[in-house]
């Protein structure tokens, strides 16, 4: 999918700082808040995502994750289009059978998944704080 939806993250840089002074605690946490962090993502974006035959939102099941970073998106061709066909937040005009379906989905499920993001993160921070006062 060739949008790119960022992800804020409060407190980024003293994250930063704990991974580069302790990386081997660190890795462990922030890799389970990005893959937790994607979950949510993915169960914003389930109930609005376009949907004619499935194949979008089963593209989106699979998150992809690497130490300290994860993305979640679409190889589908068409995908794009779909995202972006019109702005983020409008009603998804027809051909969807969802009818809560809305243009720029992942857009708003970050959106609407903030919070939740980063009160993640601040939990993985607190914990690696307490794994390394251990």
């Amino acid at each position: 999918m060739a949008t790119d939806v960022k992800i804020v993250i409060k407190n980024l840089d003293v994250l930063t700082k704990m991974a580069d002074k302790f990386p081997a605690i660190s890795e462990k946490h922030i890799n389970n808040a990005i893959m937790r962090s994607l979950a949510e993502v993915q169960r914003q974006a389930q109930p609005i995502t376009p949907v004619k035959t499935r194949r979008l939102w089963g593209d989106l099941q699979i998150p992809h994750l690497s130490p300290f970073q994860g993305w979640i998106g679409s190889n589908l061709p068409y995908a794009g289009f779909v995202h972006n066909k019109w702005d983020a937040g409008i009603r998804y005009r027809n051909p969807s059978l969802n009818k809560s379906a809305v243009a720029g989905f992942l857009t708003v499920a970050v959106e609407r998944g903030k919070n939740v993001i980063n009160d993640i993160f601040k939990r993985a921070l607190d914990e690696i704080v307490i794994a390394i006062a251990k």
